[in-house]
């Protein structure tokens, strides 16, 4: 796949989902919004890296749009439901380079501007972090989170409420 599209980072999974699709990533947060894989136009365009996460990254953020035909990260929002997180606790990301199993730690709505954590280089920002997801959280998983772990960042439209995103923090095992 890589060579037919040179933008590919990686494969994200959420088992019994219909989450299961190429990662991109490009050089701004706007090309793949409305393009598939093929950079052709496609209205649920396609998941896609943060442009300011790299494989190096403490946080890599992942968007998508949360589609009302139930694909792309439209899955994300039952993630409110403690019963679907007990039933989906495991997120599956693969890059190029490393096969990784994430563990979710808090699934929430929000404003806060969590994007601005795309590339976490300090203990202090990384705390920053997980205090504002914990205090968001819609219930205890009873994972921790301490400096030095890997995250990514689920992130996509909360259509319930105004103007927020429905945000997934899981971090690797």
């Amino acid at each position: 796949l890589y060579q037919q599209n040179n933008d590919m980072v990686g494969w994200i999974k959420i088992p019994d989902t219909p989450v299961d699709y190429p990662v991109v990533k490009y050089s701004d947060n706007e090309f793949y919004l409305h393009k598939n894989f093929n950079k052709e136009y496609q209205f649920s365009g396609i998941p896609f890296l943060d442009y300011q996460s790299n494989d190096e990254s403490v946080n890599k953020i992942i968007y998508a749009h949360n589609m009302k035909n139930g694909t792309m990260f439209a899955s994300l929002a039952d993630y409110e439901d403690k019963s679907f997180y007990d039933a989906h606790k495991n997120i599956m990301y693969d890059t190029l380079y490393d096969k990784g199993e994430y563990e979710i730690v808090y699934a929430f709505t929000t404003k806060f501007k969590y994007y601005n954590y795309a590339d976490i280089e300090s203990e202090e920002r990384f705390n920053e972090y997980v205090t504002q997801a914990k205090s968001r959280s819609f219930y205890d998983t009873g994972v921790n989170t301490v400096y030095g772990d890997s995250l990514i960042t689920l992130s996509t439209c909360a259509y319930h409420t105004s103007n927020e995103r429905f945000v997934v923090i899981a971090r690797k095992k």
